[in-house]
């Protein structure tokens, strides 16, 4: 039997000095679980420079653009989302839109959706290229820096978004506390995440889409983010999820079949069982209703791929 080591190091959500264990039994072994607050998190890890270098522009280009161009990301379906995240902060805050701030704002897609839907937008983004490039698409302010270095007002914004941001960063607690400092009283903050507690990685652990411990740094549950949020002294916390990834669907369907797919046992992100599974899932009208069932269902019962999370400052 494989011995798990143990590591003795204080939790860097909160505090704890407990012994931690990896997560995963299937491989990353770096990705160790917080006992204290659930909370999963990569030691060692690259930090400070080092860590940020890798979010450059040609880091966009193969995120984004490309993935774009290929069909791999369906904006419509992308857009569906966003109307799901910005209905429940409307319910949540009981007031229509006002000012946005989408933390890692990216290439504006979020942007451009949330203004036609009457919110005022401005972005924040690390990557002075791709900020200075969004901010004159978009035409609309976009703060280029890191959350942690730019000045942003306090108690300006009725809205703050961080989608597939917070599990990127050193300390996420601080970015939350920045949030909740810019956040105007009565104000909503929408995060979202990969779920650690979801379906993809109960059945697939550390081959599931989106465990990318050179990159995600930090693995929340709704627990974990639950906690992490109330540290950061925000009120009437809500979580939520959606989805069950392609990527994991595809690796699961391959497994039951026995199928060989390489890449280290799991789907490759663009691959043809994935692309096979997003071409029949836009083409059936059937499919595209179970879908909105299931996310539904995900969104009562938080086990789906990606972590929803909304909270307001009071």
């Amino acid at each position: 039997m494989k011995q798990v080591r143990t590591l003795e190091v204080a939790c860097p959500i909160c505090g704890a000095s407990v012994p931690m264990i990896s997560h995963f039994k299937n491989g990353a072994d770096r990705i160790r679980m917080c006992p204290a607050c659930s909370v999963g998190f990569v030691y060692p890890r690259a930090s400070g420079s080092e860590l940020l270098s890798q979010y450059s522009q040609e880091y966009f280009e193969g995120r984004y653009d490309s993935l774009q161009q290929s069909g791999y990301i369906n904006m419509k379906s992308w857009k569906n989302k966003v109307t799901t995240c910005l209905e429940r902060v409307d319910r949540l805050r009981g007031a229509g839109a006002g000012l946005l701030l989408d933390v890692g704002c990216g290439k504006g897609w979020f942007l451009e959706a949330a203004r036609e839907r009457g919110w005022q937008v401005q972005g924040a983004e690390l990557c002075a290229e791709v900020a200075q490039t969004t901010m004159e698409r978009v035409g609309t302010q976009v703060y280029m820096g890191s959350l942690f270095d730019i000045d942003l007002p306090a108690e300006t914004f009725d809205l703050v978004t961080m989608f597939d941001v917070i599990e990127h960063l050193e300390t996420p607690i601080e970015a939350l506390r920045i949030c909740y400092r810019i956040l105007k009283p009565g104000g909503a903050l929408a995060i979202s995440t990969p779920n650690l507690r979801g379906l993809g990685c109960f059945f697939l652990g550390a081959k599931a889409f989106a465990v990318w411990p050179d990159e995600h740094i930090f693995y929340f549950g709704p627990a974990s983010i639950k906690r992490a949020l109330r540290m950061a002294d925000f009120a009437e916390v809500q979580i939520a999820s959606r989805e069950i990834y392609p990527e994991n669907a595809a690796t699961l369907f391959c497994r039951l079949f026995g199928k060989d797919h390489g890449h280290g046992g799991r789907v490759n992100t663009n691959g043809p069982g994935v692309r096979s599974a997003k071409r029949m899932l836009r083409a059936s009208p059937v499919l595209r209703g179970l879908r909105t069932a299931i996310n539904g269902f995900f969104g009562a019962l938080p086990i789906g791929d990606e972590l929803l999370a909304f909270a307001l400052k009071r």
